[in-house]
């Protein structure tokens, strides 16, 4: 998507609002977290509850049906889970002997890792204390005896109920508060949207749908492909640990899937129970390994090959924007705000896209690039970088072809350096190593190649005179018009430096079919107006083509006027220069015998009004 560089840049106003919006969502983080997760539930169960509303089920029994079924499932999932993890937990002492004797075969004979960083430790406290504070551990310190009272033991026994009271309620009253707002915007889900649109006003209403329909269209594809890849990751990965031997393999293949929707890190959380139950149970160093060894393969597998491609193109974000994204909403939120950084990083990407101001949020997340392909091109050759411009124009030719080449990346490109060195913020040398870098990377991006074949089928058969109107990138532009259509035009293009005479008596002596003077917009125009009317002048009969490239289209009236001077065509691109002369080329064998034709005709109607010669007569002597 092109865009203007101006118009993206965000102004100060927006920044101090970000700051004061990131300070009020750290304060009121309680509040807020409660409704992003019942906002990313209602965008969850909301397919659900419109296919049984579907079906002729109403509204209320719908949401209610959903929302039950949820909370039993999810329910059900956490009890198992607990159970199992307490079943194991309660198993793990059993091993206790087999992780010692591991721990000692890892250590070996001498003093282990542990101890060795212990005592490296205590060495650098020792050695960083004054004189004073330094204890010498030889002499033993008496320990004085606490005296016991009885009625500590039960203080702090109510001060931990009381806090862990105090913590079970909040949790069963938040989780009560997301039940209840999921319910009510899934039963509100219509007056909800019209009241958002409603805020945005009457003016915006074509841009607040438009928003509203993305977003909601790429969290919900980012949820199916998210519980997609999660399901197959914890498929995979239940099954990889069934053969190698690790027990409970189908809980760790489940729990799996559960975690990994905490991104980025919920692979790793994943594989740490069965690493450590491996290592507990296994008689051989097998087990624990090859858990290692499956898990890294796996995760790096899909948390950099599969979710980058997959997630990325489902939000329409990029994926350093996630990872950015995932650092700020975890050390706003914690690991809430690590679930919930996605999503709302497709909300802000959507903002940008369709609020003009906010322009800097899509580049920041987009996965659109930065920059157009004649921006990169040009930025590029100003930092004297060939190797990315190389690749830029490769890769542009690749999917665009010839034409679009030259109109839409090259040409913009000399047309912003003719300008930039008109204002004085290029330099000579700059423009010298432009024109002199691109006439190298086309011929290093295989458009010879790709001349070579085409001209295999089609041989030129007509000369055509190019003249470039006023310095060297006019010159460039007639080279890039003679390399990327020499298949079918055979253009001989003359030095900027010849004068119009040699150039009348150039056009005299090989008679070409047609002249072409060009000039990459700005400039020229006074030289094209003089060599008009001096090759019209001189041959009333040339085809004379005028290629005024990179001309902006509000433009109109300039063909127009170099017309009035004799101009037969005005082009202001080189593809519509290659057209109009191969039109004038598939009619020129007509065109040149009609002129002969005329030629012929008026020569017999001028030798028929001459008197006729007078006779002779012979006279005899």
């Amino acid at each position: 998507m092109a865009r203007s560089l101006d118009a993206a840049k965000p102004s100060i106003t927006i920044l101090a609002g970000v700051a004061l919006l990131g300070v009020v969502l750290s304060l009121a983080r309680i509040v807020l977290i409660p409704i992003a997760l019942s906002i990313l539930l209602t965008f969850t169960l909301s397919p659900a509850v419109l296919a049984l509303q579907r079906r002729k089920i109403s509204r209320t029994i719908a949401v209610l049906l959903v929302m039950g079924t949820s909370i039993f499932l999810i329910s059900s999932v956490l009890s198992a889970l607990s159970w199992q993890l307490y079943t194991l937990a309660s198993n793990l002492p059993d091993h206790k002997e087999n992780i010692i004797r591991k721990i000692r075969q890892a250590q070996g004979d001498g003093p282990g890792i542990l101890e060795r960083l212990a005592r490296l430790m205590e060495d650098v406290t020792a050695g960083v204390k004054s004189p004073d504070e330094r204890v010498d551990n030889s002499i033993p310190v008496p320990i004085k005896e606490q005296p016991k009272n009885s009625k500590e033991q039960p203080k702090n026994s109510l001060v931990a109920l009381r806090e862990t009271a105090g913590s079970v309620v909040g949790m069963v009253g938040t989780v009560g508060l997301i039940i209840a707002m999921t319910m009510a915007m899934l039963f509100k889900r219509e007056d909800l949207r019209n009241r958002l649109i409603r805020l945005a006003g009457h003016g915006e209403l074509t841009s607040t749908t438009r928003a509203i329909d993305e977003a909601t269209r790429r969290i919900s594809r980012y949820l199916l492909i998210q519980l997609s890849v999660n399901a197959s990751f914890g498929f995979i990965y239940g099954v990889g640990l069934f053969f190698i031997g690790v027990p409970y393999a189908l809980l760790w293949g489940f729990l799996a899937f559960l975690v990994r929707f905490i991104p980025f890190i919920g692979t790793w959380l994943a594989g740490l129970l069965p690493l450590v139950f491996s290592f507990a149970t296994s008689e051989t160093w097998f087990q624990p390994i090859a858990v290692v060894v499956f898990t890294l393969t796996l995760g790096i597998l899909v948390n950099n090959v599969v979710e980058p491609l997959l997630v990325s193109r489902s939000t329409g974000v990029s994926p350093v924007g996630l990872v950015i994204a995932a650092a700020f909403w975890t050390w706003l939120w914690g690991p809430i705000g690590l679930v919930l950084s996605t999503p709302i990083t497709v909300c802000l990407a959507v903002l940008g896209r369709f609020v003009p101001s906010l322009q800097f949020l899509d580049i920041l997340f987009g996965t659109d690039p930065a920059l157009d392909p004649q921006e990169g091109y040009y930025q590029r050759l100003l930092a004297r970088d060939e190797v990315e411009a190389g690749e830029i124009l490769d890769t542009f030719l690749e999917e665009n072809g010839r034409a679009e080449l030259c109109d839409r990346l090259l040409l913009p490109t000399l047309v912003r350096a003719k300008e930039d060195m008109n204002l004085g913020n290029l330099t000579a040398e700059d423009l010298t190593y432009i024109v002199s870098a691109t006439k190298e990377l086309l011929s290093d991006v295989g458009v010879d190649a790709e001349l070579e074949s085409a001209g295999a089928t089609q041989t030129p058969t007509h000369l055509i005179i190019g003249c470039p109107a006023k310095d060297r990138v006019d010159e460039l532009g007639l080279h890039l018009f003679q390399q990327l259509f020499a298949a079918t035009l055979q253009v001989r293009i003359v030095s900027v430096k010849m004068v119009a005479g040699e150039l009348i008596e150039l056009i005299r002596t090989e008679k070409p079919a047609a002249a072409l003077v060009s000039a990459i917009h700005p400039g020229g125009l006074a030289k094209i107006r003089y060599l008009i009317k001096r090759l019209r002048g001189s041959f009333p009969e040339l085809q004379i083509d005028v290629g005024y490239w990179g001309l902006p289209l509000s433009e109109t009236k300039l063909p127009l006027q170099l017309k009035k001077l004799g101009a037969s065509q005005v082009a202001t691109s080189m593809n519509e220069s290659v057209e109009q002369m191969e039109s004038f080329l598939r009619a020129y064998p007509h065109v040149k015998q009609q002129v002969v034709d005329t030629k012929a005709a008026a020569n017999a109607d001028e030798a028929s009004r001459l008197p006729p010669p007078p006779t002779v007569t012979s006279v005899k002597v």
